[in-house]
């Protein structure tokens, strides 16, 4: 067989970008890190016809029946745009179209009120 030349061209110049299971787990990451094992996060992807569900819950350590969701990310093989659903209140669901855009958006959910009400709730019953 002959040598075949290289079709593709230069593929060094993908672009690089986030995605948005690798941005959940750094922010599963963070927290715990930062509450020292006391709350624990689990980000869990289901792919289901062609589309990507992402889903982020946060639980009181050794007690992982509490957990309960904070957001939710649906999308498929293109990425973006993405479905973004807010679990806790107030609920909804934005369209982020990029990952800088998800990025807002999601640190929008976790600096909630609400979301750190359900995180400090979890470490206070992890402490007790």
């Amino acid at each position: 067989m002959a040598d075949i030349e290289n079709l593709w061209g230069d593929l060094s110049e993908l672009p690089d970008m986030d995605l948005p299971k690798h941005i959940l787990n750094a922010q599963k990451e963070y927290l715990e890190s930062s509450l020292k094992g006391l709350v624990l996060a689990d980000v869990k992807q289901i792919n289901d016809s062609g589309r990507i569900k992402i889903s982020f819950t946060v639980f009181p350590e050794n007690n992982e029946d509490m957990a309960q969701e904070l957001l939710s990310v649906t999308h498929g093989g293109g990425i973006y745009p993405a479905i973004v659903k807010c679990s806790v209140e107030p609920v909804g669901e934005d369209r982020a179209e990029d990952d800088e855009s998800f990025k807002r958006v999601v640190h929008r959910i976790l600096s909630s009120k609400e979301a750190k009400h359900t995180v400090n709730k979890f470490r206070l019953i992890a402490i007790s």
